[in-house]
């Protein structure tokens, strides 16, 4: 009995000894390329883009925190939008975004309260960032809070916009650093200039009549219109085969 015993215990035993919990991993949190700000000190909410449903943003393309991305806003590969330290951001309708090109701001809280020199107003509302409609920043341009761009302003590749409010319809070449003035309507920034002092400001010239870029935002705007709807359409085309082909 004994040596049956031992051959029973030997074949069966395993399948009725307690046997050890399955080992369930957690699933990696997913970082999308449009998410919502990190909690730190000086900035405890947590906000959403908000992007309106006929704007593109690039996968390649960064959004992050309180922006709002209004209608045909096209955000290209390599464009950073961090509303992880100031905020929030507008966007206006029909702005291009390049690649490269990098919006941000100050921070707008310190210690629980407003910081209010890092903010601007537009039409009694306060924001780090105002960008109007129709307005291209070049590749390699960075916009930096507090700060207004007016409507039908042009932001020149690599040009450098900080702490100012810039007037409508401006042109601000190649280069060009504008910080901490109020830039009127209508003139140009020349390539490579610096603008620091209001004195340089007010003596920015006005666009010429015969200015080499003159139909420059019309055709950056007509662009982007173009490419928003081809992305939009070539990114809707990708998520119903890729449907397709799961559902067989």
């Amino acid at each position: 009995m004994l040596a049956g015993y031992l051959v029973y215990d030997y074949l069966y035993a395993a399948d009725t000894a307690p046997q050890a919990a399955p080992v369930v991993e957690e699933e990696a949190e997913v970082i999308t390329n449009i998410r919502p700000n990190v909690e730190t000190p000086f900035n405890r909410t947590l906000d959403e883009p908000q992007i309106e449903s006929d704007a593109f943003v690039d996968p390649d393309a960064v959004v992050i925190g309180n922006v709002l991305l209004s209608s045909e806003v096209f955000v290209a590969p390599g464009a950073n939008i961090r509303g992880d330290e100031g905020g929030p951001f507008y966007i206006g309708a029909q702005t291009t975004v390049q690649g490269g090109a990098v919006i941000h701001a100050l921070y707008t809280f310190r210690r629980g309260k407003l910081v209010e020199e890092h903010l601007v107003t537009v039409e009694g509302e306060r924001f780090a960032v105002h960008i109007g409609k129709e307005v291209p920043i070049s590749y390699g341009a960075q916009v930096h809070g507090p700060v207004v761009v007016g409507e039908e302003t042009h932001v020149g590749l690599n040009a450098v916009v900080f702490d100012a409010k810039i007037g409508k319809g401006v042109s601000i070449e190649p280069g060009a650093i504008v910080m901490s003035v109020i830039v009127p309507d209508n003139v140009v920034v020349p390539a490579r200039t610096v603008v620091a002092t209001q004195a340089d400001a007010d003596a920015l010239k006005a666009v010429p009549e015969e200015y080499h870029y003159g139909d420059l935002v019309e055709r950056e705007v007509e662009i982007s219109e173009g490419l928003a709807g081809a992305y939009r359409s070539a990114a809707s085309s990708a998520s119903s085969s890729s449907s397709h082909d799961d559902g067989h």
